[in-house]
């Protein structure tokens, strides 16, 4: 039986001694990128409540793909269930009605804002 046990740790140091190469072969490794939700770049709101932007890290997407999700149903940092459009803020989490969470990335108007303010509309304007 002692033969059984050391080769019950072998397998399990192979296991372990296996994972780290992975997180070392790209930026974040199969179970971190799976753990980890899209994220959603350039985003705004939509009319009916949902999002719109640039989409990272979402299957069945291209990298940087515009997209619009579903109606958003709650969101924040923690999400919390949504009766408005709230201010939403880079690094805040939103949950929409089909059950998808996205990580909120650096919102459109200030991306826009940061690049060229001599292209920004004055308030009022519309």
């Amino acid at each position: 039986s002692d033969s059984d046990d050391s080769a019950s740790d072998a397998e399990v140091i192979e296991l372990d001694t296996a994972a780290p190469s992975l997180l070392e072969d790209g930026a974040s490794g199969p179970a971190s990128a799976a753990a980890a939700p899209p994220l959603l770049q350039q985003w705004g709101w939509t009319r009916d409540g949902a999002l719109s932007g640039y989409v990272f890290g979402r299957e069945g997407f291209r990298q940087g793909e515009l997209m619009t999700t579903s109606t958003i149903v709650a969101a924040g940092d923690p999400p919390t269930p949504l009766h408005s459009h709230p201010a939403l803020c880079e690094g805040d989490a939103a949950v929409t009605k089909s059950g998808s969470t996205y990580l909120l990335g650096v919102p459109r108007h200030e991306l826009g804002a940061a690049s060229s303010a001599a292209e920004a509309v004055p308030d009022g304007g519309a």
